[in-house]
């Protein structure tokens, strides 16, 4: 247990809000890559190069260009 928790309980606590914190986060970003590569596509990039920009898989990125 961390210094400055009173007790394990507490403790507890905040490390599953940490952890729901950083899930949340990581939410965020992902629909950050999905708006960008909805964005490239919508201009005319190729799925290689959202790829590259974004992270994404072609897969991810073909089902978004089928979803326009």
């Amino acid at each position: 247990m961390e210094l400055g928790y009173t007790s394990l309980e507490e403790y507890a606590l905040a490390l599953g809000r940490e952890e729901g914190l950083e899930e949340g986060r990581e939410q965020g970003r992902e629909e950050t890559r999905f708006t960008i590569a909805k964005n490239l596509l919508a201009i005319g990039i190729p799925v290689d190069k959202i790829t590259q920009a974004t992270g994404l898989s072609e897969d991810k990125i073909l089902f978004l260009s089928r979803q326009a």
